[in-house]
């Protein structure tokens, strides 16, 4: 199945998703699942995005509630104690580690020590190899790319008493909307956007009007100062006119303006425009 979205889709909205949860790991890749899902592997879980979710994101109309359910679906990797199923085992006959002497000769006694302590350290060259071929074996199956629903995750039974330090606290909708209010505050330029026109009027003047739109889901954002240049048809620049919009615009409002730029421009056949400043309430 062709994406329809690519990795840089993914990448923007994962980063809008980890202001919610700091716990949720980097990116690694994604795949397609059955149901048409985004299934990102992470480098401490997975997650999850639909459709609906991307192409909000893309058209800048992702909303609190959206996230929210989006950092509830984060699944932290667990962490299987291996070493653990082996610590009953005992690689060499325990009567063997401390064995009596009753001999009363001191070289049989020593043959005895000797012999002992050579099966020792065969069992524990023996332990060690086996621990290090399982745990080769459980690296490779992490890190096998091939499988194609990343949400298929190998779980593992955990004792009563164990504690999972993976879990990932939830915020509050309160804590979740504060941290969206700074995010959208410290990058206005992110969330304003403008609809500019213009036409000469008879005194060869420039009459220009639009609309100023805020598409935050929190911040409020007034004083938005717009940079007008009026420029013939080849592109020469004949004169340039600032405007700035006092009135406080909501989130997800707009406001329309006007204003008139007096000089001669009958000539006029172009107009272009930047949004250069923008004030927080």
């Amino acid at each position: 199945m062709k994406a329809t979205f690519n990795e840089e889709d993914i990448l923007s909205l994962l980063t809008k998703v980890k202001i919610f949860n700091h716990q949720i790991g980097t990116y690694q890749l994604f795949t397609i699942n059955d149901s048409f899902n985004y299934v990102v592997k992470l480098t401490n879980g997975t997650i999850f995005f639909t459709i609906e979710e991307l192409e909000a994101n893309a058209n800048e109309t992702l909303n609190l509630e959206m996230l929210t359910a989006i950092t509830r679906r984060f699944k932290p990797k667990t962490v299987h104690p291996i070493v653990e199923e082996y610590e009953d085992e005992t690689p060499v006959d325990a009567s063997k580690k401390h064995p009596i002497v009753t001999e009363t000769n001191n070289k049989a006694g020593n043959r005895t020590l000797v012999r002992a302590l050579i099966i020792s350290l065969i069992g524990l060259a023996l332990f060690t190899l086996v621990v290090f071929v399982i745990q080769g074996l459980n690296s490779s199956l992490s890190n096998n790319n091939d499988q194609p629903d990343f949400e298929e995750m190998p779980t593992y039974d955990q004792s009563p008493n164990e504690v999972d330090y993976n879990e990932p606290v939830q915020k509050t909708d309160e804590e979740l909307r504060k941290e969206l209010l700074e995010l959208e505050q410290s990058n206005p330029t992110e969330y304003v956007s403008a609809e500019v026109s213009w036409r000469r009027t008879l005194m060869s003047n420039v009459l220009v009007t639009g609309r100023i739109y805020n598409n935050a889901s929190e911040a409020t954002y007034k004083n938005v100062r717009l940079h007008v240049k009026i420029l013939t048809e080849t592109g020469y620049e004949l004169g340039d006119h600032y405007y700035t919009l006092t009135e406080f615009i909501e989130p997800k409002d707009s406001k329309s303006f006007e204003f008139r730029a007096v000089g001669y421009y009958g000539k006029a056949g172009d107009l272009k425009y930047d949004i250069v400043e923008i004030e927080v309430e």
